[in-house]
């Protein structure tokens, strides 16, 4: 019994053996991903274009020049790469006076309290809260008394005076 036991042991380690190659992976070339290149036996971000002896340089690069002609990798889109090789979001406030710059910060701020930042652009906000007539500070009126009435300057009608 235990010669047939060694028997399958023997012919499962042969099996396994041959099927990695003989355990010699030495000639075995290593397969990289779309987007990356091998190098010194591991896949590097960016493409391998460098001519014969140069030595890439990515060491703490996301990004552009290896140094050899080939590249560190690339940005996402509204990313830039720096010239050290790192990506940075680049603000998209074109056209915006205020508001997210998709980046963590601001575009800009709208300057006067009474106006609020509305797709980008600072809008006046009508101050009507307790009026019924007269101005609303942005250009336009928050009602009127009509002809039986006149607006007091706290922007409420009061019914016209018998002198």
């Amino acid at each position: 019994m235990a010669k047939h036991a060694l028997i399958v042991v023997s012919l499962f380690a042969a099996v396994f053996l041959l099927s990695c190659g003989g355990g010699d992976n030495s000639n075995s070339e290593l397969v990289c991903g779309p987007g990356t290149h091998e190098e010194s036996g591991m896949c590097m971000p960016g493409s391998n274009t460098h001519s014969e002896g140069c030595k890439p340089d990515c060491i703490a690069k996301a990004c552009g020049d290896d140094g050899c002609g080939g590249t560190c990798g690339t940005c996402a889109g509204g990313w830039l790469c720096t010239a050290s090789g790192q990506c940075t979001c680049v603000p998209q406030c074109y056209g915006k006076q205020c508001g997210d710059n998709g980046c963590g910060g601001a575009c800009g701020e709208c300057e006067f309290l009474k106006e609020k930042c509305t797709d980008g652009i600072c809008a006046c906000v009508p101050q009507c809260y307790g009026k019924t007539c007269g101005g609303d500070g942005c250009g336009g009126t928050c009602g009127n008394c009509g002809a039986y009435g006149k607006c007091s300057k706290y922007g409420n009608c009061m019914p016209p005076s018998p002198f």
